[in-house]
């Protein structure tokens, strides 16, 4: 199945590995653009790298933020907002376990 997402834009947290960096993808390759947010700046770079590469044409913006904390977060969803000139998709994928 083929679904088009062109023209949404997406914001997907812990998006620097995993299910968040395959979401990325595939909401790239699908014609989202994107923002992916994670706590480690220089992972998710090379990640967001990786996610343009495989998707040209495609805006994909990069935010280190640790949503854990509020401040963080406030600081991010308008960065991510004005980038992408606002968002569509909220994808709350960060999260850890003990």
């Amino acid at each position: 199945m083929n679904i088009s997402l062109a023209g949404r834009r997406a914001l997907i947290t812990g998006a620097s590995e995993g299910l968040g960096l395959a979401m990325a993808r595939r909401f790239a390759a699908s014609g989202a653009d994107v923002a992916m947010l994670a706590r480690r700046a220089d992972v998710l770079e090379a990640a967001a790298n990786a996610v343009r590469e495989a998707a040209p044409g495609r805006m994909v913006v990069a935010l280190a933020c640790d949503v854990s904390r509020a401040d963080a977060i406030a600081e991010a969803w308008p960065k991510a907002e004005a980038a992408l000139g606002g968002i569509d998709i909220l994808v709350n994928n960060a999260g850890t376990s003990k």
